[in-house]
C-alpha cells in the first residue's frame, strides 16, 4: 500500500507492533486501541439467501460517536468557529445560494482585487479552502496529521464548456502547478494524495467531443483497448487530436511523478457530458501505473443511474487484466446543473430519482467493492461521504467482512470545512481518514465554492442547517465555559 501504511498508520482496529506505533503522530499513538472485531451485525437468513447484495443493518450500539463536537473542533479557534456558523447561515438561504456565483462575480468585478480576496479569505474561501502559499499548505497538512488525519490536496481549477482560456500557455501553467502540488504533497506529513480535474488540462469542448464519440460506442471492454481508442481519436480534427495527445502526456507525467513521490493521484469526476471520457482516461492510467499498487484512483458519482454498471464493468476489467482498481466513492456535486440540462435538452435525467435511491446505490456499491477486496485485495477505495449513516453502515460492513483500514486499502474522507465532527471522530477511533484540501487563486476557486454552497443547501433540504447547529453548539459551549 501507499505511504500511510508504509509509515505505519494503522487504523480501524488492527493490533500493531511497537515499532510501527513509533511512527504514528503523538495524538494517534496515544489513542491507539483495539476495536473488537466481533462488533459485526446480523442479517436475516432470508436476505442472505436472496442473492441481493447485503448491506449491514444498523444497530443501536455505535462504535464511533459523531455527537462529540468538542472533539471535532478542539484544534479550531473561536474565530474559525464563528466563521463556520456565518458561512453555513448563508448556505441555508436558497436565494443566496442560487445566486452565489453571481454575487461572487459582482464582487470580483466591482470591488478592489485585494479587498475582494480579503473578504473571501475571511469567509467562504477561508472555510472551504486553504492558502495557495506552500508554507501555509504544509502547516495545514501538519496540523491535520497531528490529529491523525491525512491530506488530499487539489489545485482547484476546473472549466466548463463556456470557459475561454488564454491559449495553450494556461493549460501548461496549470500542469506545472499540479506537478508542484504533487511535490508539495510528498513533503507533507502523513498520508497524502492529489486530486485533478481533466478539464484543467485541455479545452473542455475537445473533451466533450471525445466523450460524444465514446458514448456512441457499445459498452464493453473494447472501449478501453488502445487500438479502439486510436480509431475513435482519428475521427476528431487534427487540432482536437493534438489536444488529447498533449493532455494524455501531461496526466501520465503526473501519475509517474505521483508514484515517485508516494502520493496518490485521484481523477475527480465532472459533468456527465465529460464523464465517459474521464473514466476512459482514468482506466488507461490505471492499466499503466497500477500494476503493483494503486497509484491512480477514479471517482464514481453514485447519484448517477449508470454508476453501478460502470463500477461492475471496471471491476471485471481490472480482474481480467490484473491491474489494481482505485476508486473514490462520492455522491456527486453537479445535481442541479445535470437536472436542468436534462430538462432543457429533453433527455432522461441521469440522476437517481430520490436521495434514498442515491444512498442505497452508494451503500451497495461500497459493499460490492468490500466483497471484492476480501477476495483479491487489488482494490483501493476512498469512502468520501458526509452522511453519518453511510459511514456507520460502511464501518459495520467492514466488521462483518473482517476488513479494517490498516490491513485493507480503505480510507474515509470529507471535504475541508464540512463534517469535521465525522472526520475527527473517525481519526480518534483509529480509522484512516483524510480531508480534501483545495487551494489556488481566489478567483479560480470560486466555481468550487459555488458548488459547496449548492451542495450544502440541496441535500435533504439542506445540510447547512445541520452544520450551522454544530458550529453554534460549540460556540455556545465556549462562551458559557469562559
Amino acid at each position: 500500500m501507499f505511504r500511510a501504511l508504509r509509515l505505519g498508520q494503522c487504523k480501524g482496529g488492527d493490533v500493531i507492533g511497537k515499532q510501527l506505533q513509533e511512527n504514528l503522530p503523538p495524538h494517534t499513538a496515544a489513542i491507539l486501541r483495539v476495536i473488537d472485531s466481533s462488533r459485526g451485525i446480523s442479517s436475516s437468513s432470508s436476505n442472505e439467501s436472496s442473492g441481493k447484495v447485503l448491506v449491514a443493518e444498523v444497530t443501536d450500539e455505535r462504535v464511533v460517536d459523531f455527537t462529540d463536537v468538542r472533539k471535532a473542533f478542539q484544534t479550531m479557534s473561536t474565530g474559525e468557529i464563528l466563521r463556520g456558523a456565518v458561512v453555513y447561515q448563508f448556505c441555508s438561504y436558497k436565494f443566496l445560494v442560487d445566486h452565489s456565483m453571481g454575487l461572487f462575480d459582482f464582487g470580483k468585478k466591482y470591488a478592489h482585487k485585494a479587498l475582494f480576496e480579503k473578504i473571501m479569505k475571511t469567509s467562504f474561501y477561508g472555510h472551504f479552502a486553504t492558502s495557495d502559499e506552500p508554507t501555509e499548505i504544509l502547516k495545514k497538512a501538519s496540523d491535520l496529521w497531528k490529529s491523525g488525519i491525512g491530506t488530499s490536496l487539489a489545485y482547484s481549477v476546473e472549466h466548463d464548456m463556456s470557459a475561454q482560456l488564454d491559449g495553450e500557455s494556461k493549460y501548461q501553467e496549470i500542469f506545472e502547478e499540479t506537478m508542484t502540488c504533487i511535490t508539495l504533497a510528498g513533503k507533507c506529513d502523513g498520508e497524502t494524495s492529489v486530486a485533478i480535474k481533466l478539464t484543467a488540462f485541455l479545452p473542455p469542448t475537445v473533451l466533450f467531443s471525445f466523450n460524444e464519440l465514446l458514448d456512441g460506442m457499445a459498452e464493453g471492454p473494447d472501449v478501453f483497448d488502445f487500438d479502439t481508442i486510436e480509431k475513435i481519436l482519428s475521427q476528431l480534427s487534427e487540432d482536437e487530436q493534438r489536444h488529447i495527445s498533449v493532455m494524455m502526456e501531461r496526466v501520465e507525467r503526473l501519475a509517474e511523478h505521483s508514484s515517485l513521490q508516494q502520493v496518490r493521484l485521484i481523477v475527480d469526476a465532472e459533468h456527465t457530458y465529460f464523464q465517459t471520457a474521464i473514466r476512459n482516461i482514468a482506466i488507461q492510467l490505471m492499466k499503466k501505473f497500477n500494476q503493483s499498487e494503486s497509484v491512480v484512483l477514479n471517482t464514481i458519482q453514485n447519484y448517477l443511474k449508470r454508476s453501478r454498471g460502470d463500477l461492475l464493468a471496471d471491476l471485471d476489467l481490472s480482474r481480467r487484466e490484473g491491474f489494481h482498481l482505485g476508486v473514490k466513492m462520492v455522491r456527486g456535486a453537479y445535481m442541479d446543473h445535470e437536472r436542468e440540462r436534462a430538462e432543457e435538452m429533453s433527455y432522461e435525467d441521469p440522476i437517481h430519482n430520490t436521495y434514498e435511491d442515491t444512498n442505497n446505490n452508494y451503500n451497495e456499491n461500497v459493499y460490492t467493492l468490500m466483497q471484492d477486496m476480501k477476495l483479491n485485495g487489488k482494490i483501493a477505495m476512498v469512502i468520501a461521504s458526509h452522511n453519518e449513516e453511510t459511514v456507520h453502515i460502511a464501518m459495520d460492513n467492514m466488521a462483518k467482512l473482517g476488513l479494517n483500514t490498516s490491513k485493507n486499502d480503505i480510507t474515509f474522507a470529507q471535504l475541508m470545512g464540512m463534517c469535521d465532527h465525522i472526520t475527527y471522530s473517525l481519526s480518534t477511533a483509529n480509522y484512516r481518514v483524510y480531508k480534501y484540501v483545495p487551494y489556488g487563486p481566489v478567483v479560480e476557486v470560486l466555481p468550487y465554492l459555488h458548488r459547496r454552497a449548492q451542495e450544502n443547501q440541496a441535500v435533504l433540504g439542506g445540510r447547512a442547517d445541520m452544520e450551522k447547529k454544530v458550529y453554534l453548539k460549540e460556540l455556545r459551549r465556549r462562551v458559557t465555559e469562559v
